[in-house]
């Protein structure tokens, strides 16, 4: 697909240098994209793995039908807000990177103990 550079005189196909230039930005974009998306998915998916090693779903169902006293149920939902915070504490990190470089330094989320 050919790109121009629109003018008032007209449009001006772009050089082939020019045409060079916008692939390798558009694959450093993809590129930077990409990963930011990785990352997001990789700290959901670590998160959520987390919060169901230490407290599975049937544990879960079970504390908001009542079947736990509400000391547990606390300590519980606690611990998952905990988690869920970290989880965006780190997802406003990747948001705020401009470079893969920066995007490659995030740290890794520490998630709390149960």
């Amino acid at each position: 697909m050919a790109r121009f550079h629109a003018t008032p005189t007209g449009d001006v196909p772009f050089s082939p240098e020019e045409e060079e230039e916008w692939d390798a930005s558009d694959a450093e974009a993809n590129s930077f994209i990409n990963l930011a998306l990785k990352q997001k998915a990789e700290n959901r998916g670590k998160c959520n793995a987390h919060i169901l090693t230490n407290y599975p779903l049937e544990v879960q169902s079970s504390a908001s039908l009542g079947v736990y006293p509400a000391e547990f149920v606390t300590t519980m939902a606690q611990f998952i807000a905990d988690c869920i915070a970290e989880e965006n504490r780190v997802f406003d990190l990747i948001d705020s990177t401009t470079t893969v470089s920066e995007l490659k330094a995030v740290e890794t989320p520490t998630y709390p103990e149960a």
